[in-house]
């Protein structure tokens, strides 16, 4: 299909609706006769199934079903041109944002820190920190600027050697063991019952437990007793925390081309797992822009069709390198990519209007 351009006064109508067009269409009710498969996204917000026709209303927050009155535009419609059939309502947000925005890296500048890796970044929950060794900053966000960071009870250490239990921030290397006392910025030691030495690295969740996994040793954390008690897996009893993802639905241990699994949850049981196109995914490199999930590794640049576990190609607009995922960060809002290499080793994902639709 030939491009159509869109002409100023079209891109500003385009603009000015996109942010409310990719919010209100997740909250769209759920439609029991087609299960939400999305045949039309019109301009004016309304979004077409096979069963049903919704529109958000703003005055009121909410979607009304208006199926007897609604009718399909066929002229033309920058949302709408080369409309997708068989696209289920929770991924209409990635099909709008797919038509409207070419996704790129730029040249990100920063202050007070201007060369440094993204696997060394680390958050509170609040703040973002870069720590490597002595080097210790905090981000201001509203200025970019990384500024200085002192803290208490331990001042030389590395951000990847973080993690969370979703109340607090520990650092695990080896036989150091801390918890942060985030009120005062003081790293106060830590014990542990059951394991004691350990790496941060190999600690992961499966959204409610938090278990540790090197090799054949495996835990499971009692956070009320501080104490990690033996786990017992099925399917797969040999594999590391390290190599373990989530797509925020299922989670994944994916380790080179002859380790894919997914949990059964319900059974503790890893089973095989089958990639399309490509299959020598490593969890190291899988990164989100929280929207969608991609694979970033030298030349191997993909990203991940949920709907049909198809890895397929991806194209950087306007870069000129590979993106290493595992230095890809975000500060809550924005997403990053920093290494100590290369001559773009300081870049931000942006996302820019098209200037026409395919």
């Amino acid at each position: 299909m030939d491009k159509q351009f869109l002409n100023e006064a079209g891109l500003q109508s385009v603009a000015d609706n996109v942010n409310k067009r990719l919010k209100t269409v997740e909250t769209m009710p759920v439609n029991p006769k087609d299960k939400q498969i999305v045949l039309y996204v019109g301009e004016s917000g309304m979004v077409y199934t096979q069963g049903c026709i919704y529109q958000f209303d703003e005055n009121e927050d909410e979607w009304f079903d208006i199926t007897s009155g609604g009718t399909v535009d066929q002229g033309f419609n920058p949302l709408s041109s080369n409309a997708q059939s068989g696209i289920a309502v929770n991924e209409a947000k990635t099909v709008l944002f797919n038509k409207l925005f070419k996704q790129g890296w730029q040249e990100k500048t920063w202050q007070g820190l201007s060369t440094f890796s993204g696997s060394a970044t680390w958050k509170d929950g609040e703040n973002v920190y870069y720590s490597n060794g002595s080097d210790q900053y905090v981000l201001n966000k509203e200025t970019d600027t990384w500024e200085p960071k002192t803290w208490q009870g331990l001042s030389t250490f590395s951000g990847s050697a973080t993690w969370k239990d979703g109340e607090n921030v520990y650092y695990s290397f080896n036989g150091e063991q801390y918890v942060l006392n985030r009120a005062t910025s003081t790293w106060e030691s830590k014990t542990w019952y059951g394991l004691t030495s350990f790496l941060a690295d190999n600690i992961w969740t499966d959204g409610d437990n938090i278990y540790y996994s090197k090799d054949s040793s495996h835990y499971i954390l009692d956070k009320s007793t501080s104490t990690w008690e033996p786990k017992t897996w099925n399917g797969l009893s040999n594999f590391r925390g390290l190599y373990i993802w989530t797509d925020g639905d299922n989670i994944y241990y994916s380790n080179n081309s002859s380790n894919q699994y997914v949990l059964n949850k319900a059974t503790d049981t890893w089973e095989p797992k089958i990639w399309s196109n490509y299959n020598r995914i490593n969890a190291v490199y899988i990164w989100t822009d929280g929207v969608d999930f991609y694979y970033s590794y030298a030349l191997a640049q993909y990203v991940l069709d949920k709907a049909t576990s198809a890895w397929k190609p991806k194209t950087w607009e306007d870069f000129a390198g590979n993106i290493s995922g595992d230095n890809v960060w975000n500060d809550g809002n924005n997403v990053y990519y920093s290494t100590n290499y290369g001559t773009l080793n300081q870049c931000a994902l942006t996302k820019t209007l098209k200037t026409y639709i395919d």
